[in-house]
């Protein structure tokens, strides 16, 4: 969702917007087959480990764009294919973790917190409207999504 606010606010176009649900799509439907296989074949968590670390080093580069929409959309690839690897990854993890009669709750746990996590990330990140919430103070800081002063 931020990515999606970050390319409106570069090119003010929903064709653009559309640019970034596209780069998310693109590794779900062509790196899917192999995520299942790697992930059958190698140790989960370091599958995990290493999905993330791919994540946050795109996340780390994310301010240093500087403008460019087709970086933009290459870190969306990017994050969402460390997604086709990890979720896999952490499905196939979670048994080893917890007794089989703890499964359900535990899948359900995790669903939880993934849904709840993005609800949360999506309200408290950077709003069209050049307002951003959270703010210390406990009112809204002035700014557009990329991170520029409102006009």
């Amino acid at each position: 969702m931020a990515l999606a606010l970050l390319v409106y606010a570069l090119t003010g176009s929903g064709l653009g917007v559309a640019g970034v649900v596209i780069a998310e799509i693109i590794p779900v439907l062509t790196l899917a087959p192999l995520a299942g296989a790697l992930v059958d074949r190698l140790p989960g968590v370091r599958v995990m480990i290493g999905a993330d670390l791919g994540r946050a080093a795109l996340a780390f580069v994310l301010p240093f764009i500087d403008g460019h929409v087709v970086a933009v959309y290459a870190v969306a690839f990017g994050l969402a294919a460390g997604g086709v690897f990890f979720n896999p990854a952490s499905q196939a993890v979670l048994p080893s973790l917890v007794d089989e009669r703890d499964l359900i709750a535990a899948n359900s746990g995790v669903w939880t917190a993934a849904v709840v996590s993005l609800a949360v990330s999506t309200s408290s990140g950077p709003h069209p409207d050049g307002l951003s919430w959270p703010h210390p103070a406990g009112r809204p800081a002035r700014g557009n999504v990329a991170g520029r002063p409102a006009d």
